[in-house]
């Protein structure tokens, strides 16, 4: 065995919040309309895209 060293297992680094509360219930409730409608913003009348 030419590399006896231990093996090094990774730790998950520190996670610092990046949103307050209110923020990230606003990003979740915008991703599951996404989810479902498909886009956030509604299209304008006469675009047929």
């Amino acid at each position: 065995m030419l590399n006896a060293a231990p093996e090094r297992k990774l730790l998950p680094g520190p996670r610092y919040p990046l949103l307050s509360e209110a923020d990230e219930a606003d990003a979740e409730r915008l991703y599951q309309r996404l989810k479902t409608v498909g886009h956030l913003d509604p299209k304008p009348p006469g675009t047929d895209e």
